[in-house]
């Protein structure tokens, strides 16, 4: 099948569990589609367009939750109930990624162009913590990968610069904002080398 939604600059998300294809069009539509068939099943107006990928969450409890950042640097979060796509909630960033979500900690992550990371309780989107990644220049998409051992289940991998750093989860701590030698942890920190053959604009 080929079904035209408008102007798509992103990747599509398959979820597995509502079985329902996410495609976003970067004027600013979410749809949700049969996947045997294309047809749509709802759409949801996104106001400022989208230029990014969504996160379709597929694991329990939140696996029917799509978030997204739009094009004026919002964090937001929709429900798939079946026939219909529900905003749940919507924060002003300016947020200058993709979220990255953590369904065993409950919190979604979302990078700022100033060098930090943000961490948002799915349920709300209240901040519940951040990250400062010194040196303190542009986050590119943020992704996780899955220890499954010890107490933090979930590792967070992150491009800050030219490093490739790798935190545990969830950012925790009193104030809220963390820095590197606070509660968190940074568990490795890698050097990205620069490809020789590209040049140097």
């Amino acid at each position: 099948w080929s079904r035209n939604v408008g102007p798509v600059t992103t990747r599509p998300q398959y979820n597995e569990t509502t079985n329902r294809l996410y495609v976003v069009s970067e004027p600013g539509t979410l749809y949700s589609l049969n996947p045997a068939s294309g047809l749509p099943v709802w759409q949801a107006p996104v106001a400022g367009g989208i230029t990014r990928d969504p996160w379709a969450e597929f694991r329990p409890p939140y696996q029917n939750y799509i978030f997204l950042t739009d094009t004026f640097g919002n964090a937001r979060a929709f429900i798939d109930n079946g026939g219909i796509g529900m905003p749940a909630w919507s924060v002003a960033g300016p947020y200058t990624t993709s979220p990255a979500v953590s369904p065993t900690t409950g919190k979604m992550y979302i990078g700022r162009s100033d060098g930090t990371l943000h961490q948002l309780d799915i349920p709300t989107g209240a901040q519940s913590g951040a990250l400062a990644l010194p040196p303190q220049a542009e986050i590119f998409e943020p992704s996780l990968d899955y220890d499954g051992a010890g107490p933090f289940i979930d590792r967070l991998v992150v491009v800050s610069g030219l490093t490739l750093k790798r935190c545990a989860l969830p950012f925790v701590g009193s104030s809220g904002f963390m820095s590197r030698d606070d509660a968190i942890q940074i568990v490795t920190t890698q050097v990205i080398q620069p490809n020789p053959y590209e040049p140097i604009l």
